[in-house]
């Protein structure tokens, strides 16, 4: 997950790994990340087994911005798990962004514009 960040690192001012841990077949991975635009991307990976459950949260200013995660609802979108809350936790989208590496390269791609 490191060198997804790293390899952004003119779009980063700075980021943070909270927790690690690794436990059998299960991970934890918890990491801030700050970009220079003032935003932030806070990042929750596990994975127990073959399962793995996931939030990319991105906000700026306390307001969110977009959350991707694979929760089990919104069973209507062709991407279920997997989806997007846009600007609102009511604004439920269809997600092709399932790891860290595809969600940086969405906000490096919105930062550049």
């Amino acid at each position: 997950m490191i060198p997804s960040i790293q390899k952004y690192r003119g779009f980063i001012k700075n980021y943070e790994v909270k927790r690690f841990r690794v436990a059998g077949d299960s991970t934890e991975i918890v990491i801030i990340v700050l970009f220079i635009d003032g935003s932030m991307l806070h990042v929750r990976d596990y994975t127990f087994g073959r399962e793995r459950k996931y939030s990319y949260h991105w906000q700026k200013g306390g307001e969110l911005l977009i959350r991707w995660d694979n929760a089990p609802h919104w069973m209507h979108l062709r991407t279920y798990p997997h989806h997007k809350h846009v600007a609102s936790e009511k604004n439920i989208q269809e997600s092709k962004e399932h790891n860290l590496a595809a969600v940086m390269d969405f906000i490096v791609k919105t930062l550049e514009k």
